[in-house]
């Protein structure tokens, strides 16, 4: 992701750990409760959260490509077919439950 704003740029793992915990049922807490029963250092419950807040927009802004790049190949589809392109005869996918690597081009 591209670095916002003043101060240092976030590391990959950070990132890749919030994303995980998009696509599962346990939050900051539950990696927080899980880190200390390791007895690994975790980090602030705040860093996380600016962490999760940046990964989640980015989650937004791909997941909203991609529905815009679906709705493109159905409304060419329609017009292959010779219906009206700007009716979509067809239901799609509309939520966020993209698997997380069905991104990885726009990851760079």
């Amino acid at each position: 992701m591209p670095k916002r704003g003043r101060g240092r740029k976030t590391a990959y793992v950070n990132n890749a750990i919030q994303m995980g915990l998009t696509q599962s049922s346990d939050g900051n807490k539950g990696l927080r409760t899980i880190l200390v029963s390791a007895n690994v250092p975790a980090p602030s419950t705040k860093g996380m959260q600016k962490s999760y807040n940046t990964v989640g927009q980015e989650i937004e802004c791909t997941n909203m490509r991609d529905m815009a790049e679906q709705i493109k190949i159905f409304m060419e589809f329609n017009s292959m077919i010779g219906n009206k392109t700007n009716i979509i005869d067809i239901q799609c996918d509309s939520t966020y439950n993209n698997e997380i690597y069905s991104g990885v081009d726009y990851n760079s």
